[in-house]
């Protein structure tokens, strides 16, 4: 194949934790490398989770050993048939090295040692397997840079936000309203200092990342002290092929110009999914088809749509063409819409979940995968929507979607005169 515009060993299409992983591994074996992002930041929807990774087996548990064989226990026994063993074999077998690699490379990872599995219940299932990414210096990247960082869920944050912070930090704040003011204060103190040093320093938001953000800063900071390119708001359309149908490349389109980049050494694809694609929503999930995402808007399904292309198949239709997560519809301040994933507050004592004739359908603490299941399994009929039902005083204690705790009561007036919460009277 003659014509090429463009050579790199290996060309990664989008720049989320995926890509710019697979991007740092190879530029720290040698190998040039070349990332191509649709956007303009580096993150996509990685930067908007909390970047937790799940590594049964890794250093930091008492017994790795032990553990790796119970953790293909619980995957045997989750999965079963529906996939290929040999290659969750080889993820239980590779991941402890992932995460060691990774962290020769500068990647850090905190263990959560209290972290249950998503299914308790199956056997094999065990505790601490999840890390979380270690807060980031967002000032390490230079103001330029740290621009390039996607900003993550406001609704994860505080002050509009401008201030991330790990759960464990949202919890030690809460600590003010059970009387522990100590160490609220003293957290209070410590993440409000460093916030408005930042924000008198020029930056447009706080530069202590935390959850996703972090992940993608650190990712991103030591892709740029290799020879690696990325470039941004570059997306590819078609990959090419050589006679033997083997992928020699790709064609990238890049403000206004279109390159044939040859990779000599692979593609990887990194898109991420099609949660932003309404035709394939409609296609590939299961109806009533969801409607609103807070993944990344690039999120239209470019890799799904190349590896089809290029001779990549789906296996047979299930009911798990998505990570699942329930999520309710808000109204910020600015006007705009915000998508909340109801990740924790479900569990919280006083919450209810039922179907929109009042039957509870599902236990609200499984995980967010496993409710959205029960939603769609719900019976006469799909639970979709479903309700989370509280009292006035659980609410209060601890609040409910973008409903914080202790909220004033105008706050809470301005969710109840727009429509996210609804009241009435306890039935008698």
């Amino acid at each position: 194949m003659t014509g090429w515009d463009h050579e790199t060993d290996l060309l990664v299409l989008g720049a989320g934790a995926a890509g710019l992983t697979a991007a740092l591994v190879a530029a720290g074996e040698g190998l040039s490398t070349l990332v191509a992002e649709k956007s303009e930041w580096v993150g996509g929807t990685t930067a908007r989770s909390a970047g937790t990774v799940w590594v049964p087996g890794h250093r930091q548990l008492a017994d790795p050993r032990a553990d790796l064989a119970e953790a293909a226990r619980y995957l045997d026994a989750l999965v079963g048939d529906r996939g290929r063993r040999d290659l969750r074999t080889a993820y239980l077998r590779h991941a402890p090295e992932a995460l060691d690699r990774l962290r020769q490379l500068g990647i850090g990872f905190r263990h959560t040692a209290g972290a249950a599995d998503y299914h308790p219940e199956v056997p094999g299932a065990g505790v601490g397997r999840a890390l979380e990414p270690e807060p980031f210096d967002g000032r390490r990247l230079g103001r330029r840079a740290f621009g390039r960082i996607r900003r993550p869920v406001r609704e994860f944050t505080l002050l509009g936000g401008t201030l991330m912070l790990r759960r464990a930090e949202a919890d030690q704040l809460a600590a003010v309203f059970a009387g522990d003011t100590v160490r609220a204060a003293a957290t209070a103190a410590r993440l409000g200092l460093r916030w408005l040093l930042d924000r008198v320093g020029g930056y447009p938001r706080g530069t202590r990342l935390t959850m996703g953000n972090a992940l993608v800063a650190a990712l991103y900071e030591r892709l740029r002290a290799t020879s690696a390119d990325v470039w941004f708001t570059a997306h590819a359309d078609e990959l090419i092929a050589g006679e033997r149908g083997r992928v020699e490349g790709a064609v990238v389109h890049r403000r206004g110009t279109v390159s044939r980049v040859r990779a000599l050494r692979g593609v990887v694809l990194a898109c991420g999914g099609f949660a932003a694609n309404p035709a394939l929503r409609a296609r590939y999930l299961p109806e009533p088809v969801a409607q609103f995402t807070p993944a990344v808007p690039e999120a239209t399904g470019d890799g799904l749509r190349l590896a089809q292309a290029a001779g990549g198949a789906l296996g047979a239709p299930r009911d798990d063409n998505a990570m699942w997560f329930p999520g309710s519809l808000g109204r910020r301040r600015d006007g705009s819409t915000a998508v909340f994933p109801h990740i924790w507050d479900r569990a919280q004592p006083g919450v209810v979940a039922v179907d929109r004739g009042g039957r509870r359908f599902v236990d609200e603490s499984v995980s967010y995968h496993r409710f959205v299941r029960a939603m769609y399994a719900a019976t006469p009929g799909p639970a979709v929507p479903a309700w989370l039902v509280t009292d006035a005083a659980a609410l209060r204690k601890y609040g409910l979607g973008m409903v914080r705790p202790y909220l004033p009561g105008a706050a809470l007036r301005r969710h109840l005169d727009d429509g996210y919460l609804r009241s009435g009277r306890t039935g008698r």
